[in-house]
Parts: structure tokens; sequence; C-alpha cells
């Protein structure tokens, strides 16, 4: 491949690149946009507003149901990102470094686990919760996150770790023994 083919598909790879940036950002921009404008001008058809305005903002942090509803994800988030983390991490060590029977067993239901789509035990999970008596529970939410997060923590961490922390080690020795040799 020549040096003005690899640039022709490389400024190609990039237009298409944006393209699907601009697809992907102009409805949040949008969004974006329309909160800062005040209610009687929503629909005048402006990207950009005329008059800026930061009432929209006021008014949904004056409001009980919309500041208990972003502390109670705050919560649930952090505390199942943290378990996740915690217990992903030991976890992805044992099956990173050790030998143990039912290793490939583990990762292929880690695998599978992550493959699946969480939308369908939507319900299940739901009549599940309310039997037990956690519905409208902060641990009704943490533990199928948890229950879902952990095995793509176990797959990703050693990746992560590998790329991370080995690759640059070995990147920073090649390039010493190169400087020096």
């Amino acid at each position: 491949m020549t040096m003005a083919e690899t640039r022709r598909r490389t400024l190609s790879w990039s237009a298409v690149n944006l393209l699907v940036l601009l697809y992907a950002l102009v409805p949040v921009l949008w969004i974006a946009s329309l909160s800062f404008k005040p209610a009687g001008t929503i629909k005048d058809g402006h990207f950009i507003p005329q008059e800026w305005t930061l009432d929209n903002y006021r008014g949904i942090f004056r409001t009980d149901a919309f500041t208990s509803a972003l502390f109670n994800s705050i919560g649930i988030g952090l505390i199942a990102t943290v378990i996740a983390v915690i217990f992903g991490t030991m976890a992805a060590y044992a099956v990173a470094r050790l030998d143990f029977p039912g290793k490939k067993v583990l990762v292929g239901v880690a695998l599978l686990i992550a493959m699946f789509p969480q939308i369908s035990l939507v319900s299940p999970l739901f009549e599940i919760m309310r039997s037990i008596g956690l519905f409208d529970t902060w641990a009704a939410l943490i533990i199928p996150y948890i229950t879902f997060s952990l095995p793509l923590a176990i797959i990703t961490i050693p990746i992560i770790v590998f790329v991370l922390i080995f690759q640059r080690r070995i990147v920073a020795g090649l390039t010493s023994g190169a400087v020096k040799g």
C-alpha cells in the first residue's frame, strides 16, 4: 500500500468517524441547548438560544422528586460499582494467575452472563424482589447491577491491567534498551 493510499484511507475513515460522531452528538447538543432556553422559546426553531436562562435547572433542583432520584442513582451506582470492582479484581486476579479446576467454565459463564440481554430479566427480577420483600429498596437494584457487572469486570480487568501496566513496562524497557544499546 502506497503512502497516498494510506493517507486517502485515513482521511475517508476520519470523515466517516466525524459523521457518526455528529449523528450521535447533535441530539445531545440540541437537548442541552433547549435546557438553557426560556419556556416560551423552546419551539422557536433556533439551535442556539437567543436568550439564555438557568431557570430550568433552578426549577428541577427545587423539586424533591428529582433531587431524591438523583441521590438514589448516585448512591446505588457508587455502591454497585465499588463492590463489583473489589470482587471483580480479586476474581480477575485468580482467573489470570491461578490454575484451578473449572477455570474455563467460570470464564465461559462470565462471558455468557456479560452477553445476555439484561432487559429480558426485568420482569422476573421485579417479581423476585417483590416476593422476597426487597421491592422499592436500594438492595433490589444493587444486587442485579452487581450480578451483571461482576462478570464483565472479571473479563475486562485482566485486559486493562495488561494494557496499562505490563505493556507500558515492556515498551519502556525496549525503549531504554534501544537507547542504551
